[in-house]
């Protein structure tokens, strides 16, 4: 069925030049009047059937059916937490992320919290409990390397290498990278989505840097401390 109606739309054409070719537009038009009629007939039966035909393969009566694409379910925080957030990288945005020592970034930490303390927070690049498995058992919370987040992103799903038996403190920083490239996720789409996301694949890799930096050891070797 579909290969006769191609040709027979292909035959229509070739009249159809051809009487442009010998008659110019009157020409053209002198042929196209009589199939007009017909043509919008053959849409109407088109229109009315092509449902069913998608459906069944054959003619016949069938209720038009109306598909609707049901959004996403999200979470019923995620859209005050999203005007936080924006409010947040646009105040913020020459300097979204602050990376450095723990110790070091609580300046800039108590800078952005000042009048608002839960604007804010450091979070650890490998997480203070795998430094504490990794490192040594008694590290002090302010030499591990972290990164200054907006407070609604200090939550557990930056945490789930504390959750994970992972085997070395190179695959817990990992995890811990992992999951932070997660976080621009939780912005709506658009072009402050993708600011953040550059920058703050700039701020890990800096964060990586300095891990390697303080901790050269646990960055060589596949096990635990000695």
């Amino acid at each position: 069925m579909v290969v006769k109606g191609i040709g027979y739309g292909f035959s229509r054409l070739c009249r159809a030049f051809d009487a442009f070719q010998q008659g110019g537009l009157e020409g053209l038009g002198a042929y196209l009047n009589p199939l007009s009629d017909g043509f919008l007939a053959e849409r109407r039966v088109l229109m009315k059937t092509a449902p069913e035909l998608q459906r069944t393969g054959r003619k016949g009566k069938a209720e038009p059916q109306v598909h609707t694409i049901q959004p996403a379910p999200q979470s019923p925080n995620i859209v005050p937490e999203q005007g936080a957030l924006q409010q947040y990288f646009t105040q913020y945005r020459d300097q979204k992320f602050v990376v450095g020592n723990h110790r070091d970034i609580e300046k800039a930490m108590d800078a952005r919290n000042e009048g608002n303390p839960r604007r804010t927070a450091r979070h650890h690049v490998g997480t203070h409990k795998n430094n504490q498995i990794f490192v040594r058992s008694n590290i002090h919370r302010d030499a591990g390397i972290s990164i200054l987040i907006p407070k609604e992103w200090h939550q557990d799903f930056v945490h789930t290498a504390n959750k994970m038996e992972v085997e070395n403190f190179r695959q817990a920083l990992f995890v811990s990278v992992r999951d932070m490239r997660k976080l621009p996720d939780r912005l709506p789409p658009g072009a402050l989505q993708q600011e953040v996301r550059e920058d703050l694949n700039d701020a890990l890799l800096e964060a990586l840097r300095k891990n390697r930096e303080t901790f050269p050891e646990q960055m060589k070797k596949k096990g635990g401390p000695s």
